[in-house]
């Protein structure tokens, strides 16, 4: 396998790792071959107050992937890194922001995690006291999920009938939590699953698996806005991450699986996040342009069985753009980062912007420019609500080949917030 530091910023992704992996795992091997640990944490900026517009609180020397999640009042951050500046040990630590501080949970959910982390915040809205869950795929590809309970962390049952499955994706509605599940044959024939946390707090199958001969990438869309009673459960589909294939949707709903007309635009969808569904809309985001300079970041938009691009445009054309979109109270949020390629040299210009989607589902409103800076490469990037407004993910850096930081942006919560 090619060494992740010697890849050049084109990041041709077929040269980095074979197709079943996910982008998610490709971020965190690249961070491991580029990053110098001899850099401690406390030499970034970083607050621990949510009055401040930025915030990077994760205890780690160097983060590698990270998950937000939120109950409406409370945050929690979940980052996979190193602990020590010599980087002896691959961790996931969870840190919570709760009366305005960050405090770094009791103990980590998990050891040598080498595969992107999943992280909800179960009965949202506080019917009783929120509990966070983590989860991620082991070195043996099987999935675990542990929640926070009583000081300590618990491990989640999982049904037996799953244990060879790789966890994908988790959701939290309520006190129920959602997670997807998908297992790739050596012949590449993949299998999907969803499953549903029971009163016992195992995880069981619900709905008919999905099955496709060939590999194809899936993201988990159970993803609703306020407004929407719809808890239909969403997979956005697509047999390749190189921009030639095409991307639907596959929706679970009483027991049966339906599919979508497929998306417009041809995406590298392996770098996206998953889609949110509206009270009568849902909407998906693709990256055209994998073998160009320019990958532009668009959000395409069905409604009445018909797709359309929002604001009939791309959101950027500038270097390689990557983002998503995430449900904040009533809105959808669309992120996303832009890199300016470079022959050679040193980080990467990067800005990271956030625009609303218009209540009419048609168009973005103003871009907020989040951070303007440089990294080696792309990052995680997530919208969450927290107190009625948004709260942003997003990965910076500051010296070359050195750290990364989680940072969570508060710049829309009003001073008093």
């Amino acid at each position: 396998m090619e060494r992740a530091s010697s890849i050049g910023m084109r990041l041709k992704l077929d040269r980095v790792l074979p197709a079943t992996f996910a982008w998610s795992r490709i971020l965190v091997i690249a961070f491991l071959a580029s990053a110098s640990f001899g850099v401690a944490a406390g030499e970034f900026p970083t607050s621990a107050s949510a009055t401040s517009s930025v915030s990077s609180p994760s205890k780690m020397s160097n983060d590698f992937d990270a998950r937000l999640a939120s109950d409406g009042k409370a945050l929690w951050l979940a980052t996979t890194g190193f602990t020590d500046a010599e980087g002896s040990s691959l961790h996931t630590q969870v840190v919570a922001l709760k009366n305005g501080k960050w405090t770094k949970l009791p103990g980590n959910p998990f050891s040598s995690t080498d595969t992107a982390l999943q992280i909800v915040a179960r009965d949202f809205h506080g019917r009783r006291a929120t509990e966070p869950c983590v989860g991620f795929t082991d070195q043996s590809s099987f999935g675990r999920i542990r929640c926070f309970a009583g000081g300590t962390w618990h491990e989640k049952l999982i049904d037996k009938s799953l244990r060879s499955f790789g966890l994908e994706g988790l959701v939290a509605d309520g006190k129920t939590i959602t997670a997807f599940f998908r297992k790739i044959a050596k012949d590449g024939a993949t299998e999907v699953r969803v499953a549903r946390m029971k009163k016992n707090d195992r995880f069981v199958p619900f709905g008919p698996p999905l099955k496709f001969k060939d590999f194809v990438l899936a993201q988990f869309g159970l993803k609703t806005t306020d407004h929407s009673s719809d808890r239909r459960i969403d997979l956005v589909i697509s047999p390749s991450f190189r921009g030639d294939g095409i991307e639907w949707v596959a929706t679970l709903k009483d027991s049966k699986w339906s599919r979508s007309e497929t998306v417009p635009k041809k995406g590298i969808f392996g770098l996206l996040t998953g889609s949110v569904r509206t009270r009568n809309s849902l909407y998906v985001p693709t990256t055209t342009g994998y073998h160009t300079d320019a990958w532009p970041l668009s959000i395409f938009r069905q409604h009445a069985d018909e797709w359309k691009e929002v604001g009939d445009a791309p959101l950027s054309q500038v270097g390689a753009t990557q983002g998503g979109i995430d449900p904040s109270g009533r809105d959808v949020w669309a992120t996303w980062g832009e890199q300016e390629w470079q022959e050679s040299g040193s980080l990467y210009p990067t800005k990271q912007w956030a625009a609303r989607i218009s209540p009419s589902g048609e168009s973005f409103e103003k871009p907020v420019l989040l951070w303007s800076g440089a990294r080696n490469f792309p990052g995680q990037q997530q919208t969450v609500e927290y107190r009625g407004k948004p709260a942003f993910l997003y990965i910076r850096q500051f010296v070359n080949h050195g750290p990364t930081r989680a940072t969570v942006d508060f710049t829309l919560q009003s001073p008093n917030d």
